[in-house]
């Protein structure tokens, strides 16, 4: 799709991620971790719309009433960082349709910053270069500067340090979110790190591109053990997917989402009948490319697939140190 013209107001859709790998690796001096990461962008989406204002300021109205809307919200914070930034007088006007789950580890809250960066930066003519929206959203959070570009990517350091993978092909799954959700922080407080990296794995990561079907043996997430001792209802839900037909299941990020891959949309949404007591979405991977802008007459429903509501709590900045 063509860049919308400086000055034009881009309706954006902000993606979710899954990892599909997730080692930590070692507690780092400034209080965050060293990871190793897959990260992959989902199909299910937040959308976002900008307008200038006649008033000076940024002010975001969210039709989820339990999400902040003040500068405890990221995408809030984006617009002030791309403001300082560029020495442009903030007068900004967000609005924010939520349907990506809080605290759930899909990155919506990082998602919706990304969105904000990109999509002021095109209403104002590209101020800011790609290297400078990356060094922005790297101080906002360690996901942020994925969702500038999404697709897939190996990310490594506490997650801001990319390489960019060709998207997997195949990549079909069921979200689940149970009624609890998980703060980061909590998690990585948690964490037992683990520095040891098989060299077969070192090596896949390093090729140019790489399979799903490669990537499967070395699906882990070192988050989940201690989320599922502090919520046993997590490996259940693992095995509940795994028993309705999924080949591999996981956490996503600090959770409390869990995702299962399935050979197809069908075989997910076939399984999704089995979780009708939880919030489901089923999901395909979406390629490379920065947060999609589309025009007025299509911006009439947020991206996402049958499902229940979103969730309601509060998401967990996943910039804060763990």
């Amino acid at each position: 799709m063509t860049p919308p013209r400086p000055g034009e107001t881009p309706s954006l859709l902000a993606f979710a991620k899954i990892n599909l790998l997730l080692r930590v690796l070692r507690r780092r001096p400034d209080g965050y971790h060293d990871l190793l990461s897959v990260m992959h962008r989902v199909s299910l989406a937040d959308r976002l719309t900008l307008r200038a204002a006649t008033e000076p300021g940024i002010r975001l109205h969210c039709d989820d009433p339990a999400l902040p809307t003040d500068r405890l919200n990221l995408a809030v914070r984006a617009a002030e960082a791309f403001y300082d930034a560029t020495g442009l007088p903030p007068a900004l006007n967000l609005t924010l349709e939520k349907r990506i789950p809080a605290q759930a580890g899909l990155g919506g809250g990082s998602s919706d910053a990304a969105a904000v960066l990109v999509g002021l930066n095109r209403r104002h003519g590209a101020p800011l270069s790609p290297a400078r929206l990356h060094t922005l959203a790297a101080a906002l959070g360690s996901d942020v500067p994925f969702f500038l570009t999404g697709g897939c990517a190996v990310a490594e350091g506490r997650g801001e340090r990319l390489t960019p993978k060709p998207a997997l092909s195949g990549l079909h799954a069921l979200l689940v979110v149970p009624e609890f959700g998980v703060e980061t922080a909590w998690a990585y407080r948690h964490v037992t790190p683990n520095a040891s990296l098989p060299d077969e794995l070192t090596k896949l990561l390093r090729r140019d591109a790489f399979t799903l079907d490669a990537l499967l043996p070395w699906m882990q997430n070192d988050l989940e053990a201690a989320v599922a001792a502090e919520h046993p209802d997590l490996a259940r839900l693992r095995h509940r997917l795994l028993d309705v037909g999924a080949f591999a299941a996981r956490m996503t990020g600090s959770g409390s989402c869990v995702f299962g891959l399935f050979p197809s949309a069908q075989d997910a949404l076939d399984a999704e009948r089995a979780f009708n007591d939880l919030k489901t979405w089923v999901v395909s991977g979406a390629d490379s490319g920065s947060q999609v802008a589309v025009s007025p007459d299509e911006a009439t429903s947020p991206a996402t697939s049958p499902a229940t509501s979103p969730a309601t709590s509060p998401e967990a900045p996943s910039d804060r140190p763990s």
